[in-house]
């Protein structure tokens, strides 16, 4: 009989780790529009038991590749994420508000952006008996986007712009799988009165797990004039994103020692 406590004890901590070690997580650390940051890094072990105090990197190095003038440029700078961290299990339905600014040049190329979008973003936890998923709708509440390509400034038209997102998040032990469907329509205007029209669609994937989560952006991307009638150029855009989280073991010196060497932890980034 005692035997038989002690295995139940044993399946119910491994339970409960199972259930702790869920990180719900749909992307974001690259934005919506096909570029490219190195991302939050994954948290050590420890970060698991003390908190360290240190806030989370929201501010990264971005890389976004610019098609507007029909030739790809290529424009370096950083992207500011802003998205809380929600107890789901706490919480199973609610909204939030998630925010990415953008900023970015060419500075040979004379070409330069800014682009800040905000979205209200509404959850819903559906639980079966071998299933738990999270369902996301975003609602984009303001978009404000300006590019400067050789002298000529083109910005956005926001009331006549439409952005669409919504991802499904399925929480497995140990891993969280996510997709997110998004489709934009984002027209420009010119001093000249110059119309330019860029649609978007396609799909943010990926997964988070304690030693690892990966990224990807599979989007079509076409640019056109006169409100669409006239297509320009049309691009398919794949970047991805992709931490993880390795030991390695280092033996100790000198050798007559209580213990002959330690673990330890690399973190490592790639984008």
């Amino acid at each position: 009989m005692k035997k038989l406590w002690i295995i139940v004890c044993v399946f119910v901590m491994m339970t409960s780790t199972m259930s702790f070690t869920i990180l719900a997580d749909d992307g974001g650390d690259m934005g919506t529009n096909g570029g490219i940051s190195e991302g939050k890094n994954l948290p050590y072990t420890m970060d698991k038991y003390v908190s360290s105090g240190i806030k989370p990197t929201t501010l990264f190095t971005y890389t976004e590749v610019l098609f507007l003038t029909g030739v790809p440029i290529v424009c370096k700078g950083t992207i500011t994420v802003v998205k809380p961290v929600v107890d789901y299990s706490k919480k199973p339905t609610g909204t939030y508000t998630e925010a990415y600014t953008i900023k970015a040049e060419n500075e040979a190329a004379g070409v330069s952006f800014t682009r800040a979008l905000t979205f209200l973003t509404s959850y819903r936890v559906i639980e079966g008996e071998f299933k738990k998923q999270i369902n996301r709708n975003s609602v984009m509440t303001k978009w404000t986007e300006s590019i400067t390509t050789d002298g000529t400034v083109y910005k956005l038209d926001q009331a006549s712009s439409s952005y669409s997102k919504g991802s499904i998040e399925d929480l497995t032990p140990g891993v969280s799988y996510y997709n997110s469907n998004i489709s934009f329509i984002a027209n420009y205007t010119t001093t000249d009165s110059t119309s330019l029209q860029i649609a978007v669609d396609g799909q943010i994937y990926g997964y988070s797990q304690p030693w690892s989560k990966v990224e990807s952006q599979d989007l079509n991307m076409k640019i056109s004039e006169d409100e669409g009638l006239t297509s320009n150029l049309e691009v398919h855009i794949k970047p991805f994103f992709e931490a993880k989280k390795t030991l390695y073991y280092d033996e100790t010196d000198p050798f007559p020692i209580s213990f002959a060497g330690t673990y330890n932890q690399r973190l490592e980034r790639e984008s």
